[in-house]
């Protein structure tokens, strides 16, 4: 398993190189990935729609559209995806949390590269060992790779309190 975590990670570097998915990390990553690198870029086609959709409210409010047509996220039934980095300030620990869409679970926790709070992680990666991550790892990779997920910095002292938010 080692190995093949070393081969992913060296796609990865080959990808935040050219910040483009490109055909060959497509293969590579549908290679390591195939019960759940559709999924993944699902999320990250999402995310990037969101990020867009925001570009555009904000150019909407300034005034800097005419005549364009704007949605709110507030008037649509749809729950979107919302992933944020959250780091602290000196010691640089993060975790990701990482609002679904696609249940009604609150959030998910995930340390990058690492855990996810989700079912799917703790059965077909932990207990099977089906998959090397689940989608919400992947899917946060490849958008942070792409720049699109917001990041904040917390304190120190706010990290452990964040973490036992998902404990409870």
């Amino acid at each position: 398993m080692q190995k093949r975590l070393e081969l992913v990670d060296e796609i990865f570097k080959k990808f935040e190189k050219t910040k483009k998915i490109n055909n060959e990390v497509l293969l590579s990553l549908k290679f390591f990935f195939p019960n759940v690198l559709e999924s993944a870029i699902e999320i990250v086609d999402t995310l990037e729609t969101t990020k867009n959709q925001k570009k555009l409210e904000q150019k909407f409010l300034k005034g800097d559209l005419n005549n364009e047509r704007v949605q709110t996220n507030s008037s649509s039934s749809t729950k979107l995806p919302k992933v944020v980095l959250f780091e602290t300030e000196k010691s640089k620990r993060s975790f990701v949390r990482f609002e679904s869409f696609s249940r009604n679970t609150d959030a998910y926790l995930i340390y990058p590269h690492h855990y996810c709070s989700c079912p799917d992680f703790h059965y077909n990666v932990i207990n099977r060992q089906k998959n090397l991550f689940c989608k919400h790892i992947l899917a946060v990779r490849i958008a942070s790779t792409l720049g699109l997920i917001e990041k904040r910095e917390i304190k120190e002292s706010e990290y452990l309190d964040w973490i036992n938010q998902f404990e409870n």
